[in-house]
């Protein structure tokens, strides 16, 4: 998977705007802090038109999918004219268990210090590397070959 950098998404947020396209931010991989933030569109200070969700929002108990739009995409269907309905579903959506777990696992971001963890863990993580990557201990490639 290719993470870009917070500078790609503030670019491709305003070319999205300037031509009136609706960016797309596929957060499955990204949400609920695995950046040190919310959201990687948090990190790049940017906000998309849809934002997919899935297992995360649960704390990855149970499978949910979501989708997360703004009100200029969601006005596009609302309407008493059922062929403005937009009949989408994920496989996973509106489970009431994984709601329940949904909205459990939100609480505890409103309710814990859970960035500072999430800091805290970086921290260590950065400093483990920089420990590593200034090691003189190289992996024989003897140990590699395959007998």
């Amino acid at each position: 998977m290719i993470i870009y950098p917070p500078e790609y998404l503030r670019k491709a947020r305003e070319l999205c705007t300037k031509h009136d396209v609706l960016l797309i931010a596929d957060e499955v991989l990204t949400g609920f802090g695995r950046t040190g933030k919310m959201f990687a569109c948090d990190l790049a200070g940017i906000g998309p038109d849809l934002m997919c969700l899935s297992k995360g929002i649960t704390g990855g108990f149970l499978p949910m999918g979501v989708t997360l739009c703004t009100d200029r995409v969601e006005s596009a269907f609302r309407s008493e004219n059922r062929m403005h309905t937009f009949y989408h579903g994920h496989s996973y959506t509106g489970n009431a268990l994984a709601c329940a777990a949904a909205n459990a696992s939100l609480q505890i971001f409103e309710d814990e210090p859970v960035f500072d963890r999430i800091a805290a863990i970086g921290k260590i993580t950065a400093e483990r590397l920089d420990s590593l990557a200034q090691s003189r201990t190289i992996i024989s490639p003897d140990i590699l070959e395959i007998a």
